[in-house]
């Protein structure tokens, strides 16, 4: 009787043990979860507010032509002011991106468009 019940008792403990490590990689998961939520949630307001001022932008230069004031606009300030984030963003990367990344092209192509308008 004492065999078995110290048997028990040792699955009992490699049971609890092997439980606490899954809530640990569960804790560690569920951490993950949310930053990746946060880093979706940042992402979706920066893509909302580059397109909707780009489309602002747009629909003025076909409405209007291309004014003077162009640069002057409300909707050119949030767009210059989501190019720069998104340059500070990808100067502060912690690792090399790869260049056929979606982020590298969008950055080489606010660089081009950023150079193009300087040199008009």
């Amino acid at each position: 009787m004492k065999a078995e019940l110290k048997r028990w008792k040792n699955k009992f403990e490699t049971t609890e043990k092997e439980l606490n490590g899954q809530r640990q990689i569960y804790r560690e998961a569920l951490g993950n979860v949310s930053a990746l939520e946060e880093q979706l949630s940042h992402e979706v307001k920066f893509c909302a507010k580059l397109g909707s001022s780009s489309c602002s932008i747009l629909w003025s230069l076909s409405k209007y032509g291309i004014p003077d004031t162009t640069l002057n606009t409300t909707s050119m300030n949030k767009l210059l002011e989501a190019i720069e984030q998104t340059l500070i963003n990808y100067s502060q990367a912690d690792s090399a991106l790869d260049p056929s990344s979606d982020e590298v092209k969008l950055v080489e192509a606010l660089l081009w468009n950023i150079n193009q308008h300087i040199s008009v």
